[in-house]
């Protein structure tokens, strides 16, 4: 008699749930898998880096969609300029952050001027009320006006403005009252017809009446008196 050969053994799909037998990578309560890497922050998409190719630099930095977008392109193209917005603002703080730190690292000191006539009064206030004074810190800078500005090249604009600092508040003013004005019968016309004129213009009017309403209005004859 011909012998039969043996049938195929057919293995069902749940074999491995009925004889527990798992796969080499998940054997052990212990042993975990790879995780997959994180996502950065502010990382764009497989689809937004697409679409930046797909859009040209001018493209991106319009206010508006290019008119050969249609449909989904806009919204890609929303998506890749939103994250090349980012991407710049990030650059531009980190880039902030680095100039500050260095700015801060620089100043240790901020340069002080203080007059001598300053310093001998607070000395003597110091000594009136017995407390003892300081030791004396030097000048940054130099105590004579035409020592500051030796760098700047002579000519008649640096001796006019030399001239203008030096002195006091009160040598101007006395020279300011010996100076003689020549009066301009012509000028002095035409100012008195402007001040008659005013009278007769609506918007003068209104804000006249406004002003006699303030309490200053009736004290304005003494704050004149006052500042003669």
């Amino acid at each position: 008699m011909d012998k039969k050969a043996p049938e195929p053994v057919q293995i069902s799909d749940n074999f491995d749930n009925r004889y527990d037998i798992q796969p080499p990578s998940t054997r052990g309560s212990n042993h975990k898998m790879p995780r997959k890497g994180k996502k950065l922050k502010n990382q764009p998409s497989k689809s937004v880096r697409w679409a930046s190719k797909q859009f040209t630099e001018e493209e991106l930095r319009g206010s508006r969609p290019p008119q050969w977008a249609k449909g989904k392109m806009i919204g890609m193209w929303h998506s890749a300029r939103n994250s090349l917005k980012y991407g710049n603002d990030e650059t531009e703080q980190a880039n902030t952050r680095k100039t500050k730190k260095v700015r801060e690292k620089k100043i240790d000191c901020i340069p002080l001027f203080v007059p001598s006539e300053k310093i001998s009064e607070l000395q003597g206030m110091l000594k009136k009320i017995g407390v003892p004074a300081p030791p004396c810190v030097q000048s940054t800078r130099s105590g004579s006006i035409q020592d500051r500005y030796k760098h700047v090249e002579d000519s008649a604009f640096k001796s006019k403005f030399l001239r203008t600092l030096s002195g006091n508040i009160q040598d101007k003013i006395s020279t300011t009252k010996t100076c003689s004005l020549k009066k301009d019968p012509e000028i002095d016309e035409r100012f008195i017809r402007e001040e008659r004129n005013k009278f007769t213009n609506g918007r003068y009017k209104e804000m006249l009446s406004f002003r006699k309403k303030l309490p200053a209005w009736d004290k304005r004859l003494e704050l004149l008196e006052a500042l003669d």
